[in-house]
């Protein structure tokens, strides 16, 4: 569905060469070819790292999951095996939070990038490094394997994807990704970055858009079974450390 590494490594490469040989002539789109550029490798790197299986024991990963449960129930965070119940019957509506979750959380990054160099150059790059570090911080933490919701039918929980083909996991060590890799919720955390930088920085309309698309990324991963609740909101909590830094780490450069 989406570019593999390589390919994400190859296009960062020919960007880089655009930009590089339009510095003279076209200062600006060299501009954007080097940040184009960026960004590109940034996904071949993310793409790398989602790729790495670690000493995978599925039994290991369900008794976190489990714990994980557990702990919600505790805390008396709502069930995410209830709201799926309710969405169930309505085939159009799980279709609809499988393909959000399967479609939307790429696009949606890029179109807030590129939206955000246009817009408001001047805070683009702590909002990039916020993404680079968080998305960083994200994959290291998700080392630990953790199994979702849908490993869990005994619990009452379905695999949405699986009942209308349209899932993009295969069996353990297949398919896009870890899917033992559910702690954090990177969909959460990328979702959780267009809203912030959307309210601090767009129209209300703006606002509007971000919080919708996080509200639904939100919905989607926990409809689809591909999350618990604390896996996303540990992915949004990682946002504003990680904008903190990007701003001390951008501040100490142009001090030194």
């Amino acid at each position: 569905m989406w570019l593999s590494a390589t390919q994400g490594i190859v296009l960062s490469m020919l960007l880089a060469g655009a930009g590089l040989a339009a510095t003279r002539r076209f200062p600006r789109l060299s501009a954007a070819g080097w940040e184009a550029s960026i960004v590109m490798a940034l996904y071949a790197f993310w793409r790398l790292l989602g790729r790495i299986e670690v000493d995978i024991v599925i039994d290991a990963a369900r008794r976190r999951g489990l714990w994980l449960w557990h702990l919600e129930r505790a805390i008396g965070l709502g069930s995410e095996r209830w709201l799926q119940d309710q969405v169930l019957p309505h085939g159009w509506l799980v279709q609809f939070f499988n393909g959000y979750y399967a479609i939307v959380h790429v696009p949606a990054m890029v179109g807030f990038l590129g939206w955000f160099w246009l817009r408001h150059r001047a805070d683009y790059s702590r909002w990039r490094t916020t993404l680079a570090l968080s998305t960083a911080v994200d994959v290291f933490i998700r080392l630990v394997a953790v199994a979702p919701p849908r490993f869990y039918p005994e619990l009452g929980f379905v695999d949405t994807a699986s009942l209308y083909d349209q899932s993009v996991y295969g069996r353990p060590g297949t398919g896009i990704s870890n899917q033992l890799a559910a702690m954090p919720s990177i969909h959460v955390a990328w979702a959780a970055l267009v809203a912030l930088a959307l309210w601090r920085h767009g129209s209300r309309r703006a606002r509007i858009v971000g919080i919708a698309h996080l509200v639904l990324t939100c919905l989607a991963v926990v409809l689809t079974a591909n999350h618990w609740w604390l896996d996303g909101l540990a992915g949004a909590a990682l946002i504003w450390p990680c904008w903190i830094v990007a701003g001390l780490a951008m501040r100490h450069r142009r001090e030194s």
